[in-house]
């Protein structure tokens, strides 16, 4: 079965449009061509209300990509003249069943949209999920939900736009759900409220597989399905690691693990979320979840914590500061706590020992310890290039002398000031 030229290059030009519509590169969605741009009228305000959105958003996915097969028959016929002038009898075979599995599916994904659409949503996975897990949570669950929902109904009355959609669920959801005491609505408006107040919250991931941690719970949005468990209810188990090379976000080598979510909840599926080892160990942090390691993965540090480690490991070569009394004999060096973390001891102290005449000599007292000093030299350097970090130069936080690691010495034996 020989294929024209023009229905071949049609067929690549399509085959690439849709690629770029089911999976849209940054370029493509800051040009503004991504489904979540040009029907956002449809979709609303995702910080303003984050659960309608995403159901909004699944629902209107699917449809779109279940179009795109019979799309690609439509547009030969209206494009090319291959189905006029080039169709034999054994292509007619194979294109009826490609047309009738295309119908198939155009047509699960319009029953779909359809399904999730009616009654405010109710029937869409994730209001089921969240109907759930309301009617199946714990006391301490429950008493999140009422707190929360308490702070969306202030968030609301700060909102008079978005106060009457909420209130309206609320009613349907109610009336709808009188058997499970709590409609999915109340988690949907926690959920928001806490995405739309909180500034701090935890967001991770590539564009069609975001991951968000509030106080109390836990989200993944990828393309068609949306995952919110209870922070409490939940624990980790890290599963894989992977090692790249090269991505499209970074020319380094990044290592990227696996984290299976699974919930005490027996009606919450266990879901799969995908990050950057770094990101991974601020994911711990903010959920304080149990993590199983059965397999006994090891994962590397980032390269912030390498390069506090190669830092802290220079000063070790340079010569100590020392402090000397009136008499001439080394006592111990008076220092506050660091600045920075506000934690350890001011433990490093600027003194002039390269030859490089750019760095010039710091009169500063001691304020840093040597990591928050360490972070700090870092995040002046060319994020591009970690590899040349350490032979780089940064101002002193205080003064704004210019200073090298060859400039940093440890303080031989620091003591807490006590004085006030």
């Amino acid at each position: 079965m020989m294929f024209p030229q023009e229905f071949i290059l049609f067929s690549a030009f399509y085959l690439l449009g849709a690629f770029f519509i089911v999976v849209p590169p940054h370029e493509i969605r800051a040009a503004g061509f991504s489904i979540e741009y040009l029907f956002c009228n449809y979709l609303g305000n995702e910080m303003r209300d984050f659960v309608g959105y995403q159901i909004r958003r699944t629902s209107l996915n699917i449809l779109i990509h279940s179009l795109l097969p019979i799309g690609y028959y439509f547009s030969g016929v209206l494009c090319t003249d291959y189905f006029y002038k080039y169709l034999t009898e054994t292509a007619v075979f194979y294109w009826a069943a490609y047309v009738s599995c295309s119908l198939l599916i155009a047509l699960y994904g319009v029953i779909c949209f359809v399904k999730y659409s009616v009654r405010c949503h109710a029937l869409h996975p994730l209001a089921i999920s969240l109907r759930h897990q309301a009617a199946g949570s714990t006391s301490h669950s429950e008493s999140s939900l009422s707190l929360n929902t308490a702070a969306s109904a202030s968030a609301s009355s700060r909102n008079p736009g978005s106060s009457n959609n909420s209130s309206s669920q609320n009613r349907q959801g109610r009336g709808r759900n009188n058997s499970t005491g709590i409609s999915w609505t109340l988690a949907a408006n926690a959920v928001n409220a806490e995405m739309l107040q909180e500034r701090d919250k935890f967001c991770s991931g590539p564009h069609n597989c975001r991951i968000f941690v509030t106080s109390n719970w836990l989200m993944q949005a990828s393309i068609y399905t949306v995952n919110i468990v209870h922070k409490s209810d939940i624990h980790l188990v890290l599963t894989a690691k992977q090692e790249l090379d090269f991505t499209t976000e970074s020319r380094f080598a990044e290592e990227w693990v696996t984290v299976e979510v699974h919930s005490i909840n027996g009606t919450v599926k266990p879901f799969h979320i995908r990050l950057r080892s770094q990101e991974y160990h601020e994911l711990r942090e903010r959920l304080s979840a149990p993590v199983v390691n059965a397999r006994n993965i090891v994962l590397k540090q980032s390269i912030s914590e390498r390069f506090v480690a190669a830092f802290k490991a220079g000063l070790a070569e340079n010569d100590k500061f020392l402090t000397y009394s009136s008499s001439g004999r080394r006592c111990a060096t008076l220092v506050d706590q660091c600045i920075g973390c506000n934690v350890n001891l001011s433990d490093v102290k600027l003194v002039k020992g390269c030859s490089v005449p750019d760095c010039g000599n710091c009169f500063c007292r001691p304020m840093w310890c040597a990591v928050c000093l360490s972070k700090w030299f870092s995040a002046r350097q060319d994020q591009n290039n970690p590899q040349v970090w350490l032979e780089g130069h940064a101002p002193c936080p205080t003064c704004r002398t210019k200073f090298c690691i060859a400039d940093v010495s440890f303080i031989d034996d620091p003591v807490l000031n006590s004085d006030e």
